[in-house]
């Protein structure tokens, strides 16, 4: 593990250890953060882990039942969400590489999910999703393109620190 990476696990633990250690019970944000944190040091270890992503997948979630106040999409989706992860799952046990697209789908439709939530549940926290949105793209992007792998890797560290930070921050109240 380099230094670089150490130093990018060091701040999601800072935001992590924010969220845990603040006096508001916003549960469903320190849930959120741990599964950040697990996912990442799965991912610091071995990028196209299928594990990883699903681990992210839990996070996405958490934030999507924090931000949701519609109860019935909220089940479903849930439902739908967990279903299909399991699926994945036991397919990874057979052909990880698949795997790994059905939680990268999961992942990206619950993130752009979030994003829609966000718009109102408050500004700023909209703004950490949209930023997770361009560091995911930028991932995405290394992903497709391989040629272009060392300059995503960078540029997704520009949207996904202070995506996390704005996340870490957010407060669980609504726009009025």
């Amino acid at each position: 593990m380099t230094i670089l990476t150490i130093v990018k696990l060091t701040c999601i633990l800072l935001c992590f250890l924010y969220v845990l250690f603040r006096t508001d019970r916003d549960y469903l944000l320190k849930v959120a953060f741990l599964f950040t944190f697990a996912s990442d040091l799965i991912l610091a270890n071995n990028p196209t882990l299928p594990l990883g992503t699903m681990v992210f997948c839990f996070a996405q979630l958490a934030h999507f039942i924090r931000l949701n106040r519609n109860r019935k999409f909220l089940k479903l989706y849930s439902i739908g969400t967990l279903t299909t992860l399991i699926f994945g799952f036991i397919l990874g046990i057979f052909a990880p590489e698949n795997s790994l697209f059905i939680f990268a789908a999961v992942y990206a439709i619950t993130e752009i999910i979030n994003f829609i939530l966000a718009l109102s549940f408050s500004k700023l926290t909209a703004l950490g999703f949209f930023l997770f949105i361009l560091c995911d793209l930028c991932i995405a992007i290394g992903f497709i393109l391989p040629e272009f792998k060392a300059t995503s890797d960078w540029l997704c560290w520009i949207f996904y620190l202070p995506s996390q930070i704005l996340l870490a921050t957010s407060r669980k109240t609504m726009i009025k």
